[in-house]
């Protein structure tokens, strides 16, 4: 039951929106099935000339049905607020258990899943709400008034058609998790298919160059024809149980007709119990209809959430307690016994050691393939090396990651104006800063050019290499934090603007520890120590 805490926890905070869904849907089931009393009295008074109770008998019976419609058209919108907030609240979740997981595990997630999951999944599992409270809830309150109301009437022929319904129920759960297994693998495909599209819209660039459109089609329609064929599968199901839910229908409601017919014939039955029965059958196969064609949305709901607790089952990083007093100033630092695996078939480093000191730009070098990346990540704290001492001023510390700010090669841009790339919501950057170190990096013409200088709304597809990677770096030159770490910092800046960094890096490294790795041989005079991977 674990892994339904989270519905559990959900449910137990909305008690009082689920206990009002399902008084309404009391109420929506025991007014429809009264009213169908009054339909027999109605028939009776016609039949025996009662025109006095005729009008009150319609008044009556009209308002307790049309009634019981509204207060289920009531009952459906707090199911539907229940969904939508069981989403929002499970992305949230979600976004946030991502965070906390390892930066190594989380690398090995598609983009295209983790979208999937996020937009889709999170709806789709927060349907199930929706689909219980309104849909279900209703049509089962529904089924238990018209049978009681129909044992007044005639006590066999409700229990053949209860009987006949119950079985269609069961049958039809049997179905349903047949279906469950290809949605499950249909929304896996789904996500596939989005990882292949946006890896084509990434490297169009790629895909033209070396006609490779064929090559990536071909790719992309794999992954399509693996979710088509899931998604046949599970409507091939589907169609079957649809046309056991016809069979069901047609057989309950032409056997009642039939028997009642032959009741009324006897005399063992007026006319309005005749026809309040035929219209409480009715209301009793809807219950069918309802199950066959909402509760197809529970393997769904079920398959989405089972991915979405794939993610919230990885559990969070475990690494050591940050110092609780972090140090202002740092002036060298020792990285001894340095050691990390991918697996354990792949040692990336063995006990490497270190040093960095403030008043230095340290250079890191080495051929692709070497670590250069993972040993940055290593030192910022996106990768745990749970052997390695750390120390800063000679003191033994349980990790750099409190001091560290680091501009990866990725240049994380996001969908913000140029002020918040920088600053992340911290309040002591001023845009006054941003917009003078720009200006130092050699990018206020590019500023100029814009509606609202740092104030303007940029994405990933506005800008140049370049500009990308001053917003990088400014990033991290205004974070204050006493240990710098900057990869390939002038890999997409012409000759001028490196030049520009590199007066600025220069004037930093009396402030803070700087590690920086390049493959510009015209910077090789800029570093004061050198460490060769």
């Amino acid at each position: 039951m674990k892994q339904y805490s989270r519905f559990f926890l959900f449910a137990k905070n909305n008690a009082f929106l689920i206990f009002l869904c399902v008084l309404l849907n009391i109420l929506s089931g025991a007014g429809k099935s009264i009213g169908a009393i009054y339909l027999e009295r109605i028939t009776d008074a016609l039949e025996s000339n009662y025109l006095d109770k005729l009008l009150s008998y319609i008044l009556i019976g009209g308002a307790l049905t049309f009634g019981s419609y509204v207060i289920r058209w009531l009952g459906a919108i707090v199911p539907r607020y229940l969904m939508e907030k069981f989403s929002y609240e499970m992305r949230t979740a979600l976004l946030r258990h991502l965070t906390k997981i390892s930066f190594l595990t989380y690398e090995k997630f598609s983009t295209g899943e983790l979208q999937s999951l996020i937009q889709n999944d999170t709806i789709k599992a927060g349907q199930i709400f929706y689909t219980v409270l309104s849909r279900l809830l209703n049509n089962i309150f529904l089924f238990i008034f018209s049978v009681w109301v129909m044992l007044l009437t005639d006590v066999k022929a409700t229990i053949i058609a209860v009987i006949i319904v119950l079985s269609a129920t069961v049958t039809n759960q049997w179905i349903l998790k047949k279906m469950k297994k290809y949605e499950k693998t249909a929304q896996q495909s789904l996500g596939e298919m989005t990882q292949s599209l946006e890896s084509i819209f990434n490297g169009m660039e790629t895909v033209k160059t070396f006609w490779a459109k064929d090559f990536v089609k071909s790719d992309y329609l794999d992954k399509q024809q693996k979710y088509c064929m899931n998604k046949f599968k599970s409507a091939r199901i589907n169609a079957i149980r649809t046309l056991w839910y016809t069979f069901t229908e047609n057989l309950c409601l032409y056997g009642s007709v039939a028997y009642l017919g032959y009741m009324g014939i006897k005399g063992a039955m007026s006319i309005g119990e005749v026809l309040m029965f035929i219209y409480l059958i009715k209301q009793i196969i809807m219950p069918i209809e309802v199950a066959f064609r909402w509760m197809s949305t529970l393997p769904m709901s079920s398959a989405s959430w089972e991915r979405i607790l794939q993610k919230f089952n990885i559990n969070a990083e475990k690494t050591k307690p940050e110092n609780a007093n972090t140090l202002a100033q740092i002036n060298d630092v020792k990285i001894e016994n340095l050691s990390f695996s991918y697996d354990k078939s792949i040692q990336i480093f063995n006990n490497l050691n270190l040093s960095l000191e403030k008043g230095k730009i340290t250079g890191l070098f080495g051929s692709s393939g070497t670590g250069k990346t993972t040993l940055l990540k290593i030192l910022s704290g996106l990768y745990f090396s749970p052997e390695t001492t750390y120390k800063a001023n000679g003191e033994k510390i349980d990790s750099l990651k409190p001091y560290v700010t680091y501009a990866s090669l990725e240049r994380s841009i996001f969908p913000m104006t140029i002020y918040e790339n920088i600053s992340l919501g911290d309040g002591n950057i001023l845009p006054e800063e941003v917009k003078e170190l720009l200006t130092e990096l050699g990018f206020e013409s590019w500023l100029t050019t814009l509606p609202d200088g740092i104030d303007t709304a940029v994405t990933n597809e506005d800008m140049s290499g370049g500009q990308k990677q001053a917003l990088s770096t400014a990033r991290a030159l205004l974070s204050h934090r006493p240990i710098m770490i900057l990869d390939e910092p002038f890999s997409a800046l012409d000759s001028k603007k490196a030049e520009l960094l590199s007066d600025i890096l220069k004037k930093e490294k009396g402030n803070r520890i700087i590690l920086i790795t390049s493959h510009r041989s015209d910077k090789s005079n800029l570093f004061d120590l050198e460490i060769i991977l």
